[in-house]
């Protein structure tokens, strides 16, 4: 503390100094002005950090100039989500765009009769499969920003669990058997929960778009329910045979913004239906994580309350 007191707060832009916003405070000053700007700033050991500096004129009664007052604010995670945000919107942007332009050529060979009925049910496949990832990436922005307003607030009501996974795995068949991965689920016919169906629904079809997105052809998809008395909750796995994942990967798959690396490969994607899930989860009081092993497989579990009877 004593190093910094009684100093000019220049000394936190180091060599730095050249920096717009140092202008900004200099013609304030000059002008008697006050002003707010956003500062790169450094710590002790070097690593950056944003301020938000305010700086406010103090006049005498006379009306005469006396001093400055300037009031200094950590805005560094603003900053980062803010980035985030405007590289979120980019991306989103770009993995928006370019399938609708393949899909408007598409259509304008079809009009001009180029394509032979052979290829022309191979191209409009393609199209109702990018149509559907588009689709899920604005559904994924929605939920998003809706739950940006504040915290989730599930509609908590008794639902199949069971009947609720072979609806969402019905949702997948023709995709799955198209790349000819054997979508497969196991555990009880019945299994009551307490929680809000359709955002559990939301989980779910995150969840298995993903599986089958990293899966190759003639690979296996298994979703297992399981019931565990000891701590009651219901579990649901949903394990892909696959490349698998790493530990930096799982490290930041359910952060906002969050993919693996050789994610993108794939398909395009938002970065933002795990974090939904972790959020959509956690408001049930449940949990979720993955597992993986390179090369092998990954699996994704999360937990929900049982439902009994007077809950």
């Amino acid at each position: 503390m004593d190093e910094i007191v009684g100093r000019n707060c220049r000394f936190l832009q180091g060599k730095d100094q050249s920096q717009s916003a140092v202008n900004v405070i200099r013609e304030s000053i000059a002008a008697k002005k006050g002003c707010k700007v956003c500062l790169r700033n450094y710590k002790k050991d070097g690593s950056l950090f944003w301020n938000e500096l305010i700086v406010s004129p103090v006049f005498s009664e006379a009306g005469e100039l006396t001093h400055f007052v300037g009031i200094q604010n950590d805005i560094t995670e603003v900053v980062q989500l803010r980035q985030q945000r405007d590289d979120f919107v980019s991306t989103l942007v770009h993995d928006l765009k370019n399938p609708l332009i393949a899909s408007n050529r598409i259509l304008a060979m079809i009009n001009a009769s180029q394509v032979t009925p052979q290829d022309q049910s191979l191209f409009l496949h393609k199209m109702q499969e990018s149509t559907k990832s588009m689709l899920r990436m604005i559904a994924n922005s929605l939920d998003y920003y809706r739950s940006e307003d504040g915290p989730l607030r599930p509609v908590n009501e008794p639902f199949n669990l069971c009947q609720l996974c072979r609806n969402v795995v019905a949702e997948f068949e023709v995709d799955s058997r198209q790349r000819s991965i054997a979508v497969i689920q196991s555990g009880p016919e019945s299994l009551m929960v307490l929680g809000d169906e359709s955002l559990i629904r939301r989980v779910l079809v995150n969840l298995l778009d993903n599986a089958l997105k990293f899966t190759e052809p003639n690979g296996k998809i298994s979703l297992v329910i399981e019931q565990a008395d000891q701590t009651g909750q219901a579990a649901v796995h949903v394990i892909n045979t696959g490349a698998g994942l790493g530990e930096n990967d799982i490290a930041c798959l359910f952060e906002r913004f969050g993919q693996a690396q050789n994610g993108r490969k794939y398909t395009p994607g938002t970065g933002l239906g795990l974090f939904l899930c972790r959020q959509i989860i956690s408001a049930h009081g449940g949990s979720i994580f993955c597992q993986s092993k390179v090369g092998v497989e990954t699996k994704f579990t999360f937990t929900l309350p049982l439902f009994c009877v007077g809950s």
